[in-house]
């Protein structure tokens, strides 16, 4: 085998070792430590009032997709109230979109007919994850309701309790491309949020966090390189 050869060789499964670290990195750079979802609603009327009030969604240290809602119509069916907390965490960036976490909050009241006198929902969820070495994130935020005017509230908590990073929605709340840097330390990503009617009217409000991990500067340029040599053997033998 020339030498050639054997370079390419060398650099192209180099290439592969550092892009396998630069994975087994990321599966490790949010771990779950616990999960805390909650949702209730409520509606009235001339008959009274009924309320949804389901039991807390609790996970433990397990990546995947958990919810939790609630959904109650009122006893003449002239209002609804509803909630959904939707969080969902992968291993790396391998969630719909390329996220590596994904958090959805929302609520909403609805008249559904004359005698409706108030509806409700609130939602509310807590991913405690544990960070072991320095990671950026990407952040994509976006308002889901057109009744947000601060009703939902996203925060990143470190394990002292205050606060890094914060977004009140609005109705204009809609950004992107928006990198936090995570420091070692165990961190709560937690959403809260309500929606009664507005001004006597249906209402919707909510907000979605997306976040992606970004690769450190240092293993994109050894992956480069190691191709970029690749590259290079592979014309000097021809």
């Amino acid at each position: 085998m020339s030498c050639a050869r054997r370079g390419f060789k060398v650099a192209v499964v180099l290439s592969v070792f550092l892009l396998t670290t630069t994975r087994d990195a990321a599966a490790q750079a949010l771990m779950p430590v616990s999960w805390l979802l909650r949702a209730s609603a409520s509606a009235s009327d001339g008959g009274g009032t009924t309320s949804d009030n389901p039991p807390d969604n609790v996970q433990g240290a397990v990546f995947g997709s958990f919810s939790q809602s609630a959904t109650a119509t009122s006893p003449q069916g002239a209002a609804r109230g509803s909630a959904l907390m939707d969080v969902r965490l992968a291993a790396d960036n391998t969630l719909p979109g390329g996220d590596m976490l994904y958090i959805h909050g929302g609520a909403g009241a609805q008249i559904l007919a004359q005698g409706a006198t108030s509806a409700f929902g609130s939602s509310a969820g807590t991913l405690t994850v544990d960070v072991s070495q320095p990671i950026t994130l990407s952040e994509t935020a976006f308002t889901t309701g057109l009744q947000t005017f601060g009703n939902y509230e996203f925060r990143i908590y470190r394990s002292n309790g205050t606060v890094l990073h914060s977004v009140v929605f609005q109705p204009s709340t809609n950004f992107s491309n928006q990198l936090i840097n995570l420091p070692p330390d165990r961190y709560a990503f937690s959403m809260s949020g309500s929606r009664g009617f507005n001004a006597g009217t249906s209402a919707g409000a909510g907000g979605v966090v997306e976040f992606k991990l970004v690769p450190e500067p240092a293993s994109l340029c050894s992956i480069a390189a190691c191709v970029g040599a690749a590259q290079l053997l592979r014309r000097r033998r021809h």
